[in-house]
């Protein structure tokens, strides 16, 4: 189900976490185009940030990004497009990977990357990331603290994620981890990787 949100009162942003009390009211959010409504008290603080600035979720990333190669976004800290791509890693979506999976060329899964921990700083946003491709910025010193996956998790024995730093000659030089299994849209913070890499696990 996808819900649009638009704030129409000023107010505190709820928690994040549905086990917490929220710490606004649900009075403070309009919700439109939806034949049922989600439990307000769950809302992600992003998905209520993106709402107040006017920002579809599940729209197109918005277009103050600072360039574009492809379907990968370059952005700054504070943007509408960075505000975005933060509520893209708190969009719940079914985890069951399809028969057909091992047969796609693209995953449908969405990679954030950011220049600093817990989300912040300047960040860059790959869309519906290839398997088997290497992903990266186009700067060459650039590293980055935090990474987001979205749309969902990596699928378990299915898929396999891969990070790496850039050892002076090439940007995808030296691998430094690997992600197995991701349960869901989620970001964290990382020692400093340049490059990934998805694959499809063998047959």
């Amino acid at each position: 189900m996808r819900y649009f949100y638009i704030l129409v009162a000023a107010g505190t942003l709820l928690s994040s976490f549905c086990a917490s009390a929220p710490t606004g009211s649900s009075e403070s959010i309009t919700f439109i185009n939806s034949t049922a409504l989600p439990d307000v008290a769950c809302l992600p603080d992003s998905h209520l940030k993106a709402a107040a600035a006017g920002i579809d979720i599940y729209g197109e990333i918005p277009g103050d990004y600072i360039q574009k190669n492809g379907s990968i976004y370059h952005f700054a800290e504070g943007s509408n497009a960075s505000t975005w791509a933060r509520a893209q890693l708190d969009i719940k979506h079914d985890s069951n990977p399809p028969d057909v999976q091992k047969r796609w060329v693209f995953s449908g899964v969405g990679i954030g990357m950011w220049s600093e921990s817990d989300v912040k700083g300047y960040g860059v946003w790959f869309d519906n990331v290839a398997y088997g491709a290497s992903y990266f910025s186009s700067s060459a010193d650039m590293q980055f603290k935090s990474v987001g996956i979205s749309y969902r998790g990596l699928y378990d024995g299915i898929e396999q994620l891969d990070f790496s730093i850039s050892d002076g000659t090439s940007l995808c030089g030296k691998f430094v981890y690997t992600c197995g299994k991701i349960e869901g849209p989620e970001y964290w913070n990382t020692e400093p990787v340049s490059c990934f890499r998805l694959w499809l696990r063998g047959p």
